[in-house]
């Protein structure tokens, strides 16, 4: 009897199962593999320094903007916004699966984008790990999406780290 039982209660169980699977809809076959920000993360959020050429270039990124550069949300789910003069030098910003932050400038969305993935980004930024005086220590990878080859290019926490990495102030990308 607890045979009889355990095995109808089994094949229930995979009967409802393989229904379920059957009857799920395909839609993560087009979820989007981009997430628009309404903020920097945290671990972006500070004063970066490059050295090139003799001198220090700093960027500074705040919750809301990326060296002045205005950051303003994008709802997906809502119609795409019009460019106008008051919002032309406005930027928008989407994290990747991989992890990597796009930026782009605001009349990016006069071209003909219709989804998130359209989405195209004039530079990427990621926080990764460098060794420094035998320390990780957290740096910003960089690389502009309009240089060709494709450069990754570093920022630093401090000026010392700067020069330390570029000594020669090498300029990566121009």
């Amino acid at each position: 009897m607890k045979l009889l039982k355990a095995t109808s209660i089994l094949l229930a169980a995979t009967t409802f199962g393989a229904s379920l699977v059957a009857v799920a809809p395909a839609a993560t076959a087009h979820a989007a593999n981009k997430t628009m920000l309404k903020a920097y993360p945290k671990n972006m959020r500070r004063t970066w320094y490059r050295y090139e050429k003799g001198h220090y270039v700093k960027e500074r990124i705040t919750a809301k903007t990326n060296d002045g550069d205005k950051l303003h949300y994008v709802n997906p789910k809502k119609k795409w916004p019009k460019v106008t003069k008051k919002n032309r030098n406005w930027i928008y910003a989407f994290r990747t699966n991989k992890g990597v932050v796009g930026t782009g400038p605001w009349w990016g969305f006069e071209t003909n984008w219709e989804s998130l993935n359209d989405v195209g980004s004039m530079k990427g930024e990621q926080v990764v790990t460098k060794t420094y005086q035998g320390k990780k220590v957290k740096v910003l990878k960089e690389i502009y999406s309009n240089s060709a080859p494709l450069v990754w290019g570093y920022s630093y926490p401090t000026k010392q780290m700067a020069k330390h990495f570029n000594p020669k102030g090498t300029v990566l990308w121009s």
